[in-house]
């Protein structure tokens, strides 16, 4: 990647609880939330992309962007 040339790109944003997403994972994602099932509904509606990142504290309901990891990956959402 050429750090002169960076390319930006909007994708709706999952926090996880108590796991960890790494590239070429297959995991099932078992989803509660209002804001999270929103989230997948907006990758459905788009190209199926999503950026999964861990919340620092899984006790937190309402995660904030301190409240996520600054890593994360971007995933393809499969529905089955």
């Amino acid at each position: 990647m050429n750090p002169e040339r960076s390319e930006r790109i909007e994708i709706p944003v999952l926090p996880l609880r108590d796991v960890v997403v790494y590239p070429h994972m297959v995991i099932p994602l078992f989803v509660g939330r209002e804001k999270s099932i929103r989230c997948l509904e907006a990758a459905m509606d788009h190209d199926k992309k999503i950026m999964l990142v861990a919340q620092k504290e899984a006790s937190t309901d309402e995660p904030g962007v301190n409240d996520l990891f600054t890593v994360g990956t971007v995933a393809l959402y499969c529905r089955c």
